[in-house]
């Protein structure tokens, strides 16, 4: 069913934040050309790109006359602002995300809008997540969650130990921008204000701002990217530890989230741990090695060791096991 049959009442926005996509913007916008309903509005969103992503991209829209796609462009401020300028330059209330170098199926979008009609109280469909694995195949994402619609809540609380649930989909409108609010009143930043994985932050803070989370079998499809800004060597990945410490600023002050302190300590130490293995790695190329050193033992000084050890649960033993490694680390340094 197409969003242009006029059967279903919603519209809905897809965003796509960009930068330095030269290799692949013309894909992405092929595939939009093609397989998306004129129901779809498409909003890229150039995040101050320093490559020929502007000019393939417009090239591309004006040559094949694509009337439902928008282009934009910002200074560089990193993906979750470029999002929120898509947001605010939408003109739909549901709002999905996609990173230029993944899909989603056709009908994607139409399967995952239908789902808003199994309640008014569903304010955020998730797409059926698929990853590419070594040998070219996707693989589904393994749920924690068995029985759906879920709410809110538990959604949240399914993304702190790990991301049991993940946060690719189709919220309302209102869902996500409540969850941007949230994001920026419980924000802790390092010396500038773009930290890394914000997105991440805004979608648990969007989660809990919903009254109940669906689960559509329209597919994702993630293609892992080696420059991504948590692959390639990057000096302000460090930045990731001021992330978590807003999750815990969120978590501690709300008596109705206290039961997630021990999962939290088990993500605080991941995230510790994930950067000292970074810090160690790239430790000759990096110029800013103090401030990473103050990050992660930041980090270090709030994880209770006790508390988590209590609750470890077998998918982050590993993580456990490092961590008197995040200790060698911070002593040598």
């Amino acid at each position: 069913m197409q969003l242009s049959d006029n059967k279903l009442k919603w519209q809905c926005s897809l965003i796509i934040p960009v930068y330095n996509e030269s290799k692949n913007i013309l894909k992405c916008l092929k595939l939009i050309s093609e397989t998306y309903s004129k129901g779809v509005e498409v909003i890229i969103v150039n995040d101050g790109s320093t490559d020929d992503t502007e000019s393939l991209a417009l090239e591309f829209i004006r040559d094949n006359k694509i009337d439902n796609v928008f282009y934009f462009k910002q200074e560089n401020k990193g993906a979750a602002s470029a999002r929120l300028y898509g947001i605010e330059n939408s003109s739909t209330d549901y709002i999905a995300f996609l990173d230029c170098d993944d899909s989603v199926e056709q009908d994607a979008i139409e399967r995952a809008m239908l789902k808003f009609s199994d309640g008014k109280e569903i304010d955020f469909v998730l797409f059926d997540y698929y990853s590419m694995s070594k040998n070219n195949s996707y693989d589904r994402f393994i749920y924690s969650i068995k029985n759906w619609p879920i709410t809110g809540l538990e959604a949240f609380s399914n993304t702190i130990e790990y991301w049991g649930i993940h946060a690719f989909g189709i919220y309302r409108k209102s869902t996500i921008l409540a969850g941007y609010k949230l994001c920026s009143e419980i924000k802790i930043c390092s010396e500038d204000s773009n930290n890394v994985n914000d997105d991440e932050l805004i979608a648990r803070c969007a989660m809990l701002n919903s009254r109940f989370v669906a689960l559509s079998d329209g597919k994702y499809l993630y293609s892992a990217n080696d420059n991504s800004t948590t692959r390639r060597l990057n000096k302000n990945l460090f930045k990731m530890a001021y992330t978590t410490m807003s999750l815990r600023e969120l978590i501690s002050n709300r008596d109705d989230l206290r039961f997630l302190e021990s999962p939290l300590n088990l993500d605080t130490l991941r995230v510790s741990t994930n950067l000292a293995i970074k810090n160690f790695k790239w430790k000759k190329q990096l110029s800013n090695k103090r401030q990473w050193v103050t990050a992660i033992s930041m980090l270090v000084s709030h994880i209770q060791i006790k508390e988590t050890s209590g609750f470890i649960s077998h998918k982050a033993s590993f993580t456990y096991m490092v961590y008197d490694q995040v200790y060698m680390f911070m002593d040598c340094i």
